[in-house]
């Protein structure tokens, strides 16, 4: 896709879809979801950044510096931070 927008709602769908199907969850399927559920993210996240990243540069002067900020919940989630500090 050309534009950087996304939503992960299609994705929490899925996830509850997966859930609801194995109920009872044991605690092991739960860490799977869930790891299953961040790498996804951590996928998403990555591409549109990137997206972003490239669409800003393409609009600003050349030799102007990149500079990429994650706050709050991104920033405290270190497998997604760990994901922006490939892109940044």
């Amino acid at each position: 896709r050309p534009e950087p927008h996304f939503s992960l709602a299609g994705l929490k769908t899925a996830l509850r879809q997966e859930a609801m199907a194995r109920t009872p969850l044991s605690d092991k399927d739960v860490a799977d979801l869930c790891a299953s559920f961040q790498e996804a993210v951590g996928d998403v996240v990555r591409d549109r950044v990137m997206r972003a990243m490239t669409l800003f540069e393409d609009r600003i002067p050349e030799g102007t510096a990149l500079t990429l900020v994650a706050a709050g919940g991104v920033a405290a989630n270190g497998p997604l931070r760990a994901v922006l500090g490939e892109i940044a």
